[in-house]
């Protein structure tokens, strides 16, 4: 399903392509990055791959066609946001920021456009994301974006051979509506 380009004051959120990998590949080699995910890239090849593999595919599984985020001013992508899964009417979001980029509130603005594509476009009533232990700056972020904690899905991944708790996370859409109109947006 491809999801419509969305521009926010800073950013362009639109449909990532092949051409995004040198970008990705910069920050999906650093370790800031990847001891918080299941891929990294060591090569450009293999960033490319992975785009492929991991997000060109999506159209095919029925899903929304995962956000590169771009920053408006140099067109360089900083990042991506996107939904995981969606089964009915819930969807999980999974999102990455170049570190370099952090604590700048970028992805803060990406994800208020990603969290009103899902519940006003694909009307969804309950959105869900997840993070690893120590991952303070996504705990952060959706916190930040009214999330709240459900709870700790124990040993709920391996990687390396090494079992990790989730963290789980939900926003309802009446809570989002409710933030909205609290904060004027």
């Amino acid at each position: 399903m491809r999801m419509p380009e969305i521009e926010t004051e800073r950013l362009y959120l639109r449909e990532i392509s092949l051409q995004d990998a040198k970008d990705i590949y910069e920050y999906m080699r650093e370790r800031e990055v990847t001891d918080f995910m299941f891929t990294a890239c060591a090569t450009l090849q293999e960033c490319q791959h992975y785009l492929k593999v991991e997000f060109l595919s999506y159209e095919r599984m029925g899903l929304p066609s995962p956000y590169a985020i771009e920053l408006k001013a140099s067109g360089k992508v900083i990042g991506t946001c996107n939904f995981h899964t969606i089964e009915e009417d819930t969807a999980q979001v999974g999102f990455v920021l170049n570190p370099l980029y952090q604590h700048q509130g970028y992805m803060s603005e990406a994800m208020e456009m990603l969290l009103e594509m899902g519940f006003e476009i694909l009307d969804l009533r309950r959105i869900t994301a997840m993070h690893m232990n120590g991952n303070t700056a996504c705990q952060h972020l959706l916190e930040h974006l009214g999330f709240v904690k459900e709870g700790i899905l124990r040993e709920a991944v391996t990687r390396e051979d090494e079992a990790l708790d989730m963290h789980l996370y939900s926003l309802l859409k009446r809570e989002w509506r409710e933030r909205n109109e609290r904060t004027g947006k």
